[in-house]
């Protein structure tokens, strides 16, 4: 019987504790997908170049440290001009220079994508992986490929959900993509237009890249980036950025990094746990009714355990650890 091996860098580093490799330590692992997404004109081709600028430069800080320059390769629907002006505002800043932009900066205009360079395409891996291998051989080794940046508008995917299967199948040749030519991989998504937080198109863009991270606008204006999901979280621990945002002539640039710490969301069954505070004894039926208030799927076997949970953080215990159904208590202290 013939079988397929299935391959997750990510889930064997994790089983075996290596850290990986970074493009830029802690976002940005090479051989892996990150998403970044956020809603419309938050900044993040600015983001994108700034991060962008530090591996070809090698520029970097405490908070996001470049380990391996090198050149950077664009696929986006935007003409190439587009990602060149946010440029302006960072490369001064790293002291990089026009000649060394211009050798380590490949950005495909819209009219020289060929088809293959879309995932959909049956020969975009093999294809793209020469591409990226040929450019790598006629380069010096400083200047070889490190990043590679999508557009998920490039991709051909917008924000109808029902194309669930297209994106899975697209985020599995990126990745096969990263690893063949040893690079990291950002693929830009876009939120939705009636919230700044959830992503556009397809569960599958987190479920199949190894760490999503959401940039956002505060009300003061500075642009907060959090972490939605990190495979690598045990090994490259990552708690968010604010940056300042400002425009100078016209040409976007950011600064003035530091480390941001997300607001905690309040659990759904945190108001569970203050309605029974005063409580020493929780029935079953009190469970059921706060179960049924909270929209819980009473059909399934453990409809209970999340909220029971919730409760037992509180100091409440299960009276008989076999069983939901004989309620809950609050030991007495001493």
């Amino acid at each position: 019987m013939r079988t397929r091996a299935q391959f997750n860098y990510s889930s064997l580093c994790n089983r075996v504790g290596i850290r990986p490799d970074f493009c830029i330590f802690p976002i940005l692992p090479i051989g892996s997908v990150t998403c970044i997404h956020g809603p419309s004109a938050v900044g993040k081709t600015t983001l994108i170049a700034e991060l962008a600028c530090r591996v070809m430069s090698g520029q970097h800080n405490d908070m996001l440290k470049t380990e391996n320059s090198g050149g950077v390769y664009v696929v986006s629907p935007e003409d190439p001009a587009s990602f060149r002006a946010p440029l302006e505002g960072t490369k001064a800043k790293f002291g990089l220079e026009s000649e060394l932009l211009d050798r380590r900066l490949t950005a495909i205009p819209p009219d020289d994508c060929e088809s293959w360079m879309q995932p959909t395409d049956k020969d975009f891996v093999s294809k793209m992986t020469d591409e990226i291998r040929h450019f790598n051989s006629e380069v010096g080794t400083d200047d070889q490929i490190k990043l590679l940046i999508f557009d998920s508008l490039f991709l051909g995917i917008d924000e109808d959900e029902g194309q669930n299967k297209e994106v899975k199948k697209m985020m599995r040749k990126i990745g096969a993509l990263a690893r063949n030519v040893g690079a990291a991989v950002i693929v830009i998504a876009h939120s939705i237009k009636s919230s700044s937080k959830v992503m556009g198109g397809s569960g599958h863009w987190t479920n199949a890249a190894s760490g999503v991270y959401l940039l956002d606008k505060q009300k003061n204006g500075r642009r907060t980036l959090t972490v939605e999901k990190s495979r690598f979280q045990h090994c490259a621990p990552f708690y968010g950025l604010m940056y300042d945002y400002e425009k100078n002539g016209g040409i976007p640039f950011i600064h003035n990094f530091r480390k941001y710490e997300a607001p905690k969301r309040e659990s759904k069954y945190a108001h569970v746990v203050k309605d029974f505070k005063d409580k020493t004894v929780i029935t079953h039926k009190d469970l059921v009714s706060a179960g049924e208030k909270l929209g819980l799927d009473m059909t399934k076997k453990q409809w209970y355990r999340p909220m029971v949970e919730a409760l037992e953080a509180d100091g409440m215990e299960a009276i008989n650890p076999k069983t939901i159904r004989d309620g809950m208590h609050r030991p007495e202290v001493g």
